[in-house]
């Protein structure tokens, strides 16, 4: 393989690395902040927002 081929390799890789990190601390702080959203009061408008966003998502992936 040349260099290029081999920077190109690693780049990639890396980029790859790095987008599932990010997709991970993503999910991993929507999955924390909806637990604490169920212990919270429930008048709050903000807290009803989450579920109804995971409804919407998981309405539009069964469709």
């Amino acid at each position: 393989m040349s260099r290029l081929t081999l920077k190109y390799a690693r780049n990639g890789a890396l980029a790859g690395i790095g987008l599932y990190t990010v997709i991970a601390a993503t999910l991993l702080a929507l999955s924390m902040s909806v637990g604490s959203a169920r212990t919270a009061s429930t008048s709050d408008a903000s807290l009803n927002l989450l579920p109804q966003i995971g409804q919407v998502v998981g309405a539009l992936l069964k469709s």
